[in-house]
């Protein structure tokens, strides 16, 4: 992922996030809050889906199909309204990034995994 224009925009995303307030990293907090919250015997179960059909057997390829499809639907949205709220971006930018990150999601060339 390094060099890429998606390891860019996951940095843009994660300065835009930081900047409102909002912690996209506190999923791996989820089971601390749960048992903080008075649950018991919490059980965490770590997954990490491919994002694209590049990942070796049917259900990999799949899973990756699947979340490729999701992201790329969401993309514009999220993406949008984050880096030109929070970082003051054109539109013009976000577009122009918009159009390399969904290069590298399609391509299968650069190999991401999303921890779920």
């Amino acid at each position: 992922m390094n060099g890429t224009t998606i390891e860019r925009w996951v940095n843009l995303i994660m300065q835009a996030t930081a900047r409102i307030g909002k912690d996209w990293t506190r999923v791996k907090k989820y089971k601390e809050y749960l048992e903080e919250a008075g649950f018991e015997d919490v059980v965490e179960k770590k997954y990490e889906w491919p994002v694209g059909t590049w990942a070796s057997g049917k259900r990999a390829k799949t899973l990756g199909m699947w979340y490729r499809e999701d992201l790329l639907s969401g993309l514009q949205g999220f993406t949008m309204a984050l880096l030109t709220r929070a970082l003051g971006m054109s539109t013009a930018e976000v577009e122009l990034l918009l159009a390399g990150v969904r290069e590298d999601i399609r391509s299968n060339k650069v190999h991401i995994y999303i921890p779920v």
